[in-house]
C-alpha cells in the first residue's frame, strides 16, 4: 500500500509515478497491466495484495528455486492541482514466474489492466 499528496505546481519529476512490474526501491509504483511510469498523479493512494508459491527447490542445480505469484492492484489516481481532485479509480492484476538460478534471479509476468491494457513483463538480474 501507499500514498501521496502534492498541492499546487510540483515539477514533474516530483510526481507520484504508478506502473510497470519493477523491483527498485528508486522505480515507478508497481501496477500490473500498465506500462512503467504509465500514470504521473499529483494525489494517489494504492493498495494491493500478492501470493507467491515456491514450486520446487533443487539447491544444487542450475535453477535453485522457482516460484509463481498472483498480484492484485487497485489506486485512485488525480492529475489536478487542486480541489476537486477528481479521482480516478483503476485496478490491475497479473500473474509471475521467478527463478533462481546460479548466474542470477530471471523473472516474468503478465499483466491486465482495465481499458484493455496487457503488458509482459521480463527482468534479469537484481533489482537495482
Amino acid at each position: 500500500a501507499g500514498a501521496g499528496y502534492s498541492r499546487g505546481p510540483a515539477p514533474f519529476y516530483d510526481l507520484f509515478f504508478t506502473g510497470g512490474y519493477s523491483f527498485s526501491e528508486k522505480a515507478a509504483r508497481q501496477f500490473p497491466g500498465l506500462r512503467r511510469d504509465e500514470i504521473p498523479a499529483r494525489q494517489m493512494a494504492v493498495a494491493g495484495a500478492s501470493f507467491r508459491r515456491q514450486l520446487f527447490s533443487h539447491p544444487l542445480s542450475f535453477v535453485k528455486r522457482g516460484f509463481l505469484a498472483g498480484i492484485y492492484n487497485a489506486g485512485f489516481f488525480s492529475y489536478r492541482r487542486t480541489s476537486p481532485y477528481q479521482f480516478e479509480f483503476l485496478s490491475g492484476a497479473g500473474i509471475s514466474l521467478a527463478l533462481e538460478t546460479i548466474i542470477g534471479p530471471i523473472r516474468a509476468a503478465a499483466g491486465w489492466a482495465e481499458g484493455g491494457r496487457f503488458n509482459f513483463y521480463l527482468s534479469l538480474g537484481p533489482a537495482f
